[in-house]
């Protein structure tokens, strides 16, 4: 077998990552025993930080907070790889959620984990803390990276439900992305996109700037700050380059071939990369994107034994449509072969259009152990509804009498399915961490 550096690198990075998994945290032990109170208010966190010491430090640092429906992890991380690639004596500190395999994937210092011991101890030192004002695992997570950031000299906050309430809101920021909007979790931040807006924009603090990625929103947007830059008006990504009118700047974008490239979130990422940089010197002139760029698992690409293996975790209609797109354009004639699980609150009614457009490929639901996951006999259902369905055997059907649908559970899942072929792995966060991944990506 030939293997690339590149790729044996990318393999071995991914493989470290599936290694942490093993490696729990003193936070996760507690937490798996304790849950905090959900009563929906910013009041405990707020008074934790104070108590903590860490308002007045964060009143001095530049902090992004990213909110939005998809896309925001991806914003995240492009724009930490951005200020690596082009200010590496900065100290970024990377907040997200959820992680894949380990909670350290939580907290990254440019491209750097903490220390077990480091994170243990942290979190010993806010243990008391967290316990008088009962917080829940998000609120405490967010006070430990307060904590584990300290030392550095920006700050990126992924925010997690919501925006108004959301505990990332406990702290004022410099700069708010909004990346998208989409309808999700409506029993709690309403069930209209104009009510989950604002939600979202309701985090946006008075003198602060906003990257607006939603240009329907602008006028809510207004209500809350006067400085917005909004994608597709002000700023935009056109045949492979970022434009920016009211900067009058172009640059051209060396995007790397058969990754699934979010590129509002590439544009979204580089207005607020010039936006914080304004005034410096920042000679750039083209930017080459790759998938180390983004998130692991989230928009990356493994070559090896001849295979492709993409991933994704395209898991609701907005991001299902923006992969159905890409691999419509990318292999539209020849076979692909997909692995795929969904969650039951997430609208994936999209699936229907892969069916029809991607004609004599594999299928391949996994039917993975957790509460929250769709099942196999409930997909069938939203199928039916717009294919022809024959039944072959109980976990095998023929769809449209061109496209082999089996349901498969994830020990199932090996080497042998993936042969000389374009493999596509989408549909949830929890998939990969049921997957044998580490037998998956095995090479000689």
């Amino acid at each position: 077998m030939c293997l690339k550096m590149q790729d044996y690198q990318n393999i071995l990075k991914v493989k470290r990552l599936i290694s942490l998994k093993n490696e729990k945290t003193l936070f996760e032990k507690f937490f798996e025993k304790y849950e905090g109170v959900w009563d929906f208010s910013l009041d405990r966190i707020k008074k934790a930080i104070l108590e903590a010491k860490l308002k007045s430090i964060y009143q001095n640092k530049f902090t992004i907070l990213i909110l939005g429906s998809n896309g925001k992890g991806s914003t995240a991380y492009l724009l930490k790889s951005l200020m690596f690639k082009y200010f590496p004596n900065l100290k970024v500190g990377l907040f997200t959620s959820p992680h894949l395999f380990s909670f350290k994937e939580r907290f990254l210092i440019n491209f750097n984990f903490f220390d077990t011991s480091k994170i243990d101890k942290s979190f010993l030192d806010l243990l008391p803390i967290i316990k008088k004002y009962k917080l829940t695992y998000f609120e405490a997570t967010f006070l430990l990276a307060l904590k584990l950031f300290k030392e550095t000299h920006i700050v990126i906050f992924e925010a997690g439900l919501g925006g108004r309430l959301d505990a990332t809101n406990a702290i004022s920021h410099n700069l708010y992305i909004l990346t998208s909007i989409s309808k999700e979790h409506t029993n709690i931040l309403g069930n209209s996109l104009e009510k989950i807006a604002f939600e979202k924009l309701s985090a946006v603090r008075k003198n602060s700037t906003l990257i607006l990625g939603e240009k329907a929103f602008y006028n809510l947007a207004k209500k809350f700050t006067n400085s917005i830059y909004v994608y597709e008006e002000d700023f935009y990504i056109k045949d492979d380059k970022f434009l920016d009118r009211k900067e009058n700047l172009t640059i051209k974008l060396n995007l790397e071939k058969d990754i699934f490239h979010n590129h509002k979130a590439i544009a979204l990422a580089l207005k607020a990369f010039f936006e914080m940089f304004k005034g410096k010197k920042v000679n750039i002139s083209s930017i080459f994107i790759n998938s180390q760029d983004y998130p692991p698992f989230r928009t990356q690409k493994l070559t090896f034994d001849n295979k492709v293996l993409l991933f994704d975790v395209s898991h609701n209609e907005e991001s299902l449509y923006r992969l159905y797109k890409f691999l419509k354009n990318y292999r539209k004639n020849n076979f692909l072969n997909f692995f795929f699980t969904f969650m039951k609150d997430k609208e994936i009614n999209i699936i229907n259009k892969f069916f029809k457009t991607f004609k004599n490929s594999n299928f391949h639901f996994i039917s993975i152990p957790y509460f929250r996951a769709l099942k196999f006999d409930e997909f069938l259902k939203i199928v039916k509804n717009k294919q022809a369905l024959k039944k072959l055997s109980k976990n095998i059907y023929l769809v449209n009498n061109s496209i082999v649908l089996k349901n498969l559970y994830p020990y199932q899942i090996s080497s042998s399915y993936l042969k000389n072929k374009v493999n596509i792995f989408f549909g949830s966060f929890y998939l990969y961490n049921y997957l044998k991944l580490n037998e998956l990506l095995s090479f000689k």
